[in-house]
C-alpha cells in the first residue's frame, strides 16, 4: 500500500505560480506582492513561522522569471531543511537580521522596505510599474517609500478564488486528516467520564492524536487539538473564561472540538456527547441539531446558493422552535487556514463550485443546559461528501457511565 501524501508536490505548487503568472499577463500587472501567510504557503510550499505583523515576510512573483521569498532570519535553517526535503518551490530566498546589522552586506528590519524595493528591481520591475498584493497596508507601505512611481493595487480576492476549489491533491491531505479526527473523536469517548477533569481529557485525547499522527504520518508537518465544554458551559460556544476546573458529571452535554491539520491543511470534527441517558429536553434539542445539519449538508451541492448552506439549518430551527438560540452562521470555509473564506457565507448568493470545502456545524444553546451542535468537514459535490465520518445518531453520542 502507497503511503499517504503528507504535502503538496513542487511541481503542483509550480502550477500555481504559472496560474497567477497568467493572471498578471492578462492584467498586465507586473508582479504580484504576497504578505498573508495562508497566501505564501499555497504558492511556495513555505508555511511562514513568524507573525507577519511583528517579522514581515513577502514571496514576490514577477510577470516573468523565477519568483523571491524575503524573510525573517528565524527561517534561515527551516528553509533550508524544507528545500532539502524538496517541499520549497522558490529557490531565491533572502533574510533580514532583527537587530543592527552585523556587516554593510546584511539587510536589517530597519532596511525591510528598502530590500524588497532592491528585489523587486533585481526581479527586472520598474520604478513605476504595477504591484499587486493580497493585503494593503502593514509592511508593503514601507516599500513604496523607496519606490515613490510603484503602483500598489490590491487584489485580495486572486488568491482567495484560486484557494477556495480544493486540489484532489488538497483533498486527499484532508482525508487524511479527518481520518485522525475520526480516531480522536473514539478516544475522548474512552476517556470522557464522571468526574474526569474536561481539561486533562483535553489534553489526553490532543496528546494520543499527536502520537497516532506522527505513526501515520512519518516525517510531516501533523497538528492536533481539542477543545470541549461540559454541561451548562457549553452554552458557550466559545467557552467561559472560567471553566478551567470544569469536570465531567452525570447529566451532562458534552460539546468537542477536535482540529487536525496535515501537510498545513485543516479538518473540523465536532460532536455532542451525553453523559448518561439525556432528558426529553436534551433529545429534543439534539434532534433538532442532527436534523438542521442533515438539512446543512444536503445543500452543499454545485450551482446552489453559498447562503443556502445556512438557511436550510434556520429553517429546521425555526421549524423546532430553537430560532432564538442560534448565534452563529452554520459554518465556514476550511483549508489552509482553520477558518477561512467566505466570512459572509450566510450572505453570499454566489453558486456553490465543486471541490470547495466547508465546515457544516448549525448549533443552538440553551441558557443553564447547554450547546448542541455536529460538525463535520464537507466538500461540495453530488451528493456531498463528508470527509469526517464520526457516528453522531443519538445511540452513539450517549456515553455509558
Amino acid at each position: 500500500m502507497p503511503a499517504p501524501l503528507t504535502a503538496i508536490p513542487t511541481t503542483s505548487l509550480r502550477a500555481r505560480l504559472a496560474t497567477l503568472r497568467a493572471w498578471l499577463v492578462d492584467h498586465d500587472v507586473d508582479a504580484f506582492a504576497l504578505t498573508v501567510p495562508e497566501n505564501v504557503a499555497y504558492l511556495s510550499g513555505w508555511r511562514p513561522d513568524v507573525e507577519p505583523w511583528e517579522r514581515p515576510i513577502v514571496l514576490v512573483v514577477p510577470r516573468e522569471g523565477e519568483p523571491a521569498l524575503v524573510l525573517h532570519e528565524l527561517s534561515v535553517h527551516a528553509t533550508r531543511m524544507a528545500a532539502e526535503r524538496g517541499a520549497l518551490a522558490v529557490k531565491d530566498v533572502t533574510f533580514y537580521v532583527e537587530r543592527p546589522a552585523p556587516d554593510p552586506d546584511t539587510w536589517s528590519r530597519a532596511d525591510w522596505g528598502a530590500l524588497v524595493a532592491s528585489r523587486l528591481r533585481d526581479l527586472g520591475m520598474a520604478g513605476d510599474g504595477r504591484l499587486a498584493c493580497d493585503a494593503r497596508g502593514g509592511a508593503l507601505e514601507e516599500v513604496v517609500a523607496h519606490a515613490p512611481g510603484l503602483q500598489l493595487e490590491s487584489a485580495p480576492d486572486v488568491l482567495t478564488d484560486m484557494r477556495s476549489v480544493k486540489s484532489p491533491e488538497e483533498l486527499a491531505l484532508m482525508r487524511s486528516a479527518a481520518s485522525l479526527t475520526d480516531y480522536g473523536q473514539v478516544v475522548f469517548r474512552d476517556l470522557a467520564i464522571p468526574g474526569a477533569l474536561m481539561a486533562e481529557v483535553d489534553a489526553e485525547t490532543t496528546r494520543l492524536m499527536r502520537v497516532e499522527g506522527a505513526r501515520r504520518f512519518p516525517s510531516s508537518d501533523v497538528t492536533a487539538r481539542c477543545f470541549s465544554l461540559t454541561g451548562p458551559d457549553s452554552a458557550a460556544p466559545h467557552g467561559t473564561p472560567s471553566g478551567s476546573d470544569a469536570r465531567i458529571a452525570r447529566g451532562h452535554g458534552i460539546v468537542n472540538i477536535i482540529v487536525v491539520s496535515l501537510g498545513g491543511y485543516y479538518v473540523e470534527n465536532e460532536r455532542t456527547l451525553f453523559v448518561g441517558e439525556p432528558s426529553a429536553e436534551q433529545r429534543r434539542a439534539y434532534a433538532a441539531a442532527l436534523e438542521a445539519q442533515a438539512a446543512a449538508v444536503a445543500a452543499c451541492r454545485p450551482g446552489l446558493p453559498l447562503a443556502g448552506i445556512d438557511r436550510a439549518a434556520l429553517a429546521v430551527f425555526d421549524r423546532h422552535g430553537y430560532a432564538s438560540n442560534v448565534f452563529h452562521r452554520a459554518g465556514h470555509g476550511i483549508g489552509l487556514r482553520g477558518h477561512d473564506r467566505p466570512a459572509d457565507m450566510a450572505f453570499d448568493e454566489r453558486p456553490l463550485r465543486a471541490g470547495e470545502v466547508y465546515t457544516i456545524e448549525p448549533g443552538i444553546y440553551l441558557y443553564g443546559l447547554g450547546g448542541f451542535r455536529v460538525d463535520d468537514t464537507v466538500v461540495v459535490a453530488d451528493p456531498p461528501e463528508s470527509l469526517t465520518s464520526t457516528p453522531r445518531g443519538l445511540e452513539d453520542v450517549v456515553l455509558g457511565v
